[in-house]
């Protein structure tokens, strides 16, 4: 039940980013501090919608990522003193404690079987198992390099990944788009043109941050 509802929460992120992406706006998903306008730097919005006349910090409020009275009060605080400034607050779903990362053995195995499976030319199959064990990869990776993570969504995983120096730019950018073909072969859209390449390459960079 809980990985179902990380996986819905990070969907219903990436909607909430389209919905302002349409209307005009500059959107930056789980943004890092120094990325943030100086006065929203001591705060982990989910995402900030940059406009011409409005600008917008969103926060989806879920029991899988805890957050206390005073955050939401001194956040409330700070977008009142800056005019153009406004809260968007999403409500989502109860979750039970997330589950436990599977191993390092087990993310081989399934690397393994990923490959198996591009093989005999199944390459949606393919794409959701390998991408199992590249996001098991990337927690592990996050917690022996010391990436502190405030929730466990996968937008936030890759982007701490990739401002504390883990991966690269180019690695980052390829992540992002997979994980948006993984999104809606998963979720049952129509998807075309998945690449075996790309599906060898989740490989290579899952063993690279086992290794």
């Amino acid at each position: 039940m809980a990985s179902s509802v990380v996986i819905t929460e990070d969907v219903r992120l990436y909607d909430i980013a389209e919905e302002y992406k349409n209307r005009g706006y500059k959107v930056t998903v789980s943004p890092p501090a120094k990325k943030l306008p100086k006065f929203l730097s001591r705060f982990r919005p989910d995402l900030v919608a940059e406009g011409a006349h409005e600008s917008v910090v969103v926060e989806v409020q879920s029991p899988s990522r805890k957050r206390g009275s005073d955050y939401w009060t001194a956040l409330s605080d700070v977008l009142q003193k800056h005019p153009g400034w406004r809260l968007d607050l999403v409500l989502n779903g109860a979750s039970e404690r997330p589950p436990k990362t599977i191993d390092e053995q087990l993310v081989r195995t399934r690397l393994d079987e990923g490959r198996s499976l591009a093989e005999q030319g199944m390459l949606a199959a393919s794409l959701l198992i390998t991408w199992s064990a590249i996001e098991a990869a990337m927690r592990l990776a996050c917690s022996r390099n010391d990436v502190e993570l405030p929730d466990l969504r996968t937008a936030t995983v890759i982007t701490r990944l990739y401002t504390d120096g883990v991966i690269e730019r180019e690695e980052y950018d390829f992540l992002v788009k997979s994980m948006r073909v993984r999104d809606k072969v998963a979720h049952g859209f129509e998807q075309r043109g998945i690449r075996a390449g790309s599906l060898r390459r989740l490989e290579r960079i899952s063993l690279r941050l086992l290794d």
